[in-house]
């Protein structure tokens, strides 16, 4: 009776084992997924950061373009615009690493924010001369 018992435990054991395995591969796609929308979603953010980060450069060329600002202000234009083909460029590529791209950008807008800072505080500073 004993081993009958046994052998009747083996059995059932052997026969739920299976579906114990397909419910951990169904996990297992279920954390693929998971990361691949996580990746995907960290895309569109890298993307739409470097959309930005182009499109406030753009706006600051534009200031600088109308004119009234020294050399020294177009020279950190122009350093910031290498910069920005650089981020623009390993992105368009796909060889980045997300965290040191999202720091780059973040640095290169913090850049831009006080060239335009400066470059309001010459105008407001600069002396007017006026036709008599």
């Amino acid at each position: 009776m004993k081993k009958l018992l046994f052998l009747l435990t083996l059995v059932a054991s052997l026969i739920a084992l299976p579906p114990l395995a397909g419910a951990k591969d169904k996990d297992k796609d279920k954390d693929k997924d998971r990361d691949s929308d996580r990746d995907k979603k960290e895309f569109k953010d890298t993307r739409n950061e470097v959309r930005e980060l182009r499109e406030q450069y753009g706006r600051l060329v534009d200031v600088v373009n109308q004119g009234g600002v020294n050399r020294r202000t177009r020279d950190d234009v122009d350093a910031i615009g290498g910069e920005v083909q650089r981020v623009g460029a390993q992105f368009d590529h796909g060889n980045y690493n997300a965290g040191d791209l999202h720091d780059r950008v973040s640095r290169l807008l913090n850049s831009i924010s006080r060239t335009r800072d400066q470059i309001r505080y010459d105008d407001a500073h600069r002396p007017r001369y006026y036709p008599r």
